[in-house]
């Protein structure tokens, strides 16, 4: 199989990468396996690395394994999923993993693995304490002039 996961219990971080030949069976297994790990934390945010995917997907295929993924494995992950692809890929392929990816809350679609790490820290990071409310920051200056660029 071209996937593989790995948890790292150090950062509190979840990796899943496929490479290679790989098809929605090999996706569908290896959550399987990464739901029922012993080390597996549904709080940890979850990188999804696709940028060395070869991927074959079967006709009628799409739709259980999406079915799955909004059902079926995402309500079992609290955290944001961050999914990084190639942008050399495949046009029909990115707008497939987008739409998938759109059906899934706290998920997002990135070209640069970077750019998802910076965006999975900042959802991931709990608020220090849950009774502290909203900062209005617009009311300090409510009577000043809208700073606004105008035609």
């Amino acid at each position: 199989m071209a996937a593989d996961y790995h948890i790292n219990s150090e950062d509190e971080f979840v990796t899943l990468r496929f490479d290679g030949d790989t098809d929605l069976v090999d996706a569908y297994e290896l959550t399987q396996q990464l739901l029922t790990d012993p080390d597996f934390r549904d709080d940890w945010p979850q990188l999804v690395d696709l940028r060395g995917i070869n991927i074959n997907v079967q006709p009628g295929a799409m739709r259980p394994f999406a079915r799955y993924a909004a059902s079926g494995y995402r309500p079992r992950v609290a955290a944001p999923i961050a999914v990084v692809l190639d942008g050399s890929m495949d046009d029909a392929f990115c707008a497939g993993v987008f739409r998938l990816v759109c059906s899934l809350p706290q998920a997002e679609v990135f070209d640069d693995y970077a750019l998802a790490i910076k965006w999975l820290l900042k959802h991931s990071a709990a608020p220090a304490d849950d009774s502290a409310q909203p900062q209005d920051t617009g009311g300090d200056h409510a009577d000043e002039e809208p700073k606004q660029i105008r035609a």
